[in-house]
């Protein structure tokens, strides 16, 4: 790689010029940045280049360019920059929420990006269907320049390890890793949270867990688990509803068990019922069906029905699935 010049490191003296304009303070531009330093920040604002090293010039410059012409190339204002800047505007003016829908390569990100370069305190944040609640929050905190203390640090990063099973679940990725890394660095202690989520029960609860696994049955030749709790499990062992926490996941240890339901009766007798199911097997059409929700391996629904026979309509249900009849 070849030894960067003094025009270049000018040259984005300058966007990081422009890009903490952007920002209410200078600390907080430094702080939306990854892996660079407040002395760096500011060594380069004052031309001091000496100390610097080209991979961090490098480096940022990647994080402050993003959306800015190639040389030789113009952003040309087509209708649809258009709208992207008249929602924005609209957004940031009077706090108005709106979806942009339009093909790829349309020029949805470069007019987004025009528009945060032009504006003060807008910030861009890239969210897909996996993102985790917690990577939201970190992300967005991260980009408007706010340093996460360590209890807030713990609170996103529960939520995270909630969302994704402590990292189990299949849509886990890279960017939930890259969060849960950015957490532990601002003071988490990984065991400390694991073991007030999941060494923090009560003994009624244990109790509770007894007795919904004593009614497990199998189903569909084995491949389908129910268990079943009712109002005098809750009364006896002095425990709530939310102390069955992570029981309709207990029969998928098995490798031959697809599918688990498990259906409680609340105090107010309402019937409650969870399914979660392994691989392509969809439990959330099953969910719809009885006017509940959730996603493909993890859903829910409540019934006015006994837990029998919401259980019966569920196996019925689960037998037309081809994965697990």
């Amino acid at each position: 790689m070849t030894t960067m010049q003094l025009k270049e490191k000018e040259t984005i003296r300058e966007l990081l010029k422009d890009y903490v304009s952007r920002y209410p303070s200078q600390n907080k531009a430094t702080a939306s940045l990854n892996g660079v330093s407040a002395g760096t920040v500011s060594q380069i604002l004052n031309s001091k280049f000496e100390n610097i090293s080209d991979e961090m010039f490098r480096n940022l410059r990647a994080q402050i360019s993003a959306g800015k012409p190639t040389d030789g190339w113009n952003i040309v204002e087509t209708p649809l920059f258009k709208d992207v800047y008249f929602a924005l505007s609209n957004a940031q003016e009077e706090s108005d929420v709106t979806w942009l829908i339009a093909p790829a390569g349309s020029g949805k990100t470069v007019a987004a990006q025009s528009y945060i370069r032009e504006h003060r305190n807008v910030y861009y944040l890239l969210c897909d269907e996996d993102m985790k609640k917690g990577d939201f929050v970190r992300e967005l905190a991260q980009a408007v320049g706010t340093v996460i203390d360590c209890q807030t640090a713990v609170a996103a990063y529960s939520g995270i390890v909630y969302d994704t099973g402590f990292f189990a679940h299949s849509k886990t990725g890279p960017r939930t890793f890259k969060a849960a890394l950015a957490l532990t660095n601002a003071g988490v202690n990984p065991n400390e949270v694991y073991r007030r989520l999941h060494e923090n029960s009560s003994l009624g609860a244990l109790q509770l867990q007894k007795r919904a696994f004593c009614s497990m049955d199998l189903h569909c030749r084995g491949k389908v688990a129910s268990q079943v709790l009712r109002r005098k499990d809750f009364a006896e062992t002095g425990t709530t509803l939310e102390d069955t926490e992570g029981f309709v996941n207990v029969p998928l240890k098995s490798r031959e068990i697809v599918i688990s339901v498990f259906v409680k009766e609340s105090p107010e007798g309402i019937t409650r019922c969870s399914l979660r199911s392994k691989g392509t097997v969809d439990v959330a059409k099953i969910a719809w069906s009885f006017g509940g929700g959730g996603h493909i391996n993890a859903s829910g629904f409540k019934s006015e029905l006994s837990a029998n026979k919401t259980l019966a309509l569920v196996l019925k249900k689960i037998s037309e699935i081809p994965d697990s009849a």
